[in-house]
């Protein structure tokens, strides 16, 4: 009666460094969308991934269609074509982060080079991921691996 001090929920914000560690206290977590930000300044994939590890978590991970046409929405609102993701070595199955590549959006089969020289980009035109020399410079995405936790 009266008392606004009652929650539903209780929510907290987790580091990735955290999320890394078993949740096993944690019951009935809902989590909330993932930061990702859009860097419009070219640079290679490598240059890019030391830019997001440093001012963010690292670079971004695609886990399923909703994120990917998320991304290709910041891309076309800004007019970038492309844009680095980060996946990156053969034989593509992991993303820069060291997390499991699940999800997967090539426009053709990937090559199999036998070095890391190859990256993987977005393209804002088609929403297809390419492979292209880590070299190349292009635009990036961060993500920000801060994320809230909620028990309800």
């Amino acid at each position: 009666t009266g008392n606004n001090l009652v929650a539903t929920s209780l929510c907290v914000l987790v580091s990735s460094i955290v999320m890394k560690l078993p949740l096993f206290l944690l019951y009935d977590l809902s989590f909330a969308t993932e930061n990702f930000i859009l860097i419009n300044t070219p640079k290679t994939w490598l240059q890019a991934q030391e830019y997001c590890r440093t001012n963010h978590d690292d670079l971004a991970s695609v886990s399923d269609d909703g994120e990917r046409q998320h991304l290709v929405d910041l891309l076309k609102s800004q007019s970038i074509i492309e844009a680095w993701i980060g996946l990156f070595r053969v034989p593509w199955t992991s993303w820069s982060d060291n997390t499991y590549t699940g999800f997967y959006n090539w426009d053709a089969e990937p090559t199999f080079y036998t070095t890391d020289d190859h990256c993987a980009y977005l393209s804002s035109s088609t929403g297809k991921w390419y492979e292209i020399l880590c070299s190349d410079i292009f635009p990036f995405f961060c993500y920000r691996g801060e994320i809230m936790l909620c028990l309800s």
